[in-house]
């Protein structure tokens, strides 16, 4: 299994975006409904936002697709040994990820950089950057040390931690929303799990060159 490493980053990262756009709220009537994606964009809605008194940080709920696109570069990264056509596909897929945070078209960089979709784009950004770059560099020598492996572990463990801790934030928001304590949905475990394959992925693209060498 370790051979395909880069093959179970890359489903991971597909899981880590079923999962985000999944459920988090579920609701018998399909209107109530609130898919992670849809979070962030719920809240601005709300008297908490418009009033300033919002809980938690809201930008914490767009970082799933952004440590995904992350996890699936750095495997691009560690995964020399992998044809190319893995690598490209793999680091194609992750800039996709994260090309889903930008806002709506157009983007014109006021609209970008504003203050309501500022974090957002930096969020995009960084993992459409981080992709690209690893398909760049993913054959050069220098990029194989053990600090990339373990590069992974806080952006998988913050990729979950920080969205989870900010739906904590807002649940009791929700609930008054709703009239009722609010249903979880599948997408938050459905999202953990992917962000953990995914890991698990990267860690062991790392070690098959030595795995490779006691061969």
């Amino acid at each position: 299994m370790r051979r395909n490493s880069l093959a179970w980053t890359w489903l991971g990262g597909l899981l880590t975006m079923a999962g985000y756009w999944a459920p988090w709220v579920s609701h018998k009537s399909p209107a109530l409904v609130l898919i992670g994606f849809d979070l962030a964009e719920f809240v601005k809605f709300t008297p908490a936002y418009r009033t300033g008194t919002l809980p938690g940080l809201r930008e914490a709920l767009w970082v799933p697709p952004a440590a995904a696109a992350l996890l699936l570069a750095l495997a691009v990264v560690r995964g020399r040994a992998h044809p190319l056509w893995a690598r490209v596909a793999a680091g194609t897929t992750g800039f996709l990820m994260a090309f889903t945070l930008l806002p709506p078209f157009p983007y014109r960089a006021g609209v970008l950089f504003s203050a309501e979709f500022r974090g957002q784009t930096t969020l995009a950004l960084v993992g459409m950057t981080a992709c690209g770059a690893a398909l760049l560099a993913g054959g050069l020598p220098i990029i194989h040390g053990r600090g990339w492996r373990w590069a992974a572990v806080p952006v998988a463990v913050l990729g979950i931690a920080l969205p989870v801790w900010e739906f904590a934030q807002l649940k009791p928001l929700f609930d008054s929303l709703y009239g009722h304590p609010v249903t979880l949905g599948v997408g938050i475990p459905l999202t953990a799990v992917g962000l953990a394959l995914a890991l698990w992925g990267v860690w062991n693209v790392g070690r098959k060159k030595a795995l490779d060498a006691m061969e």
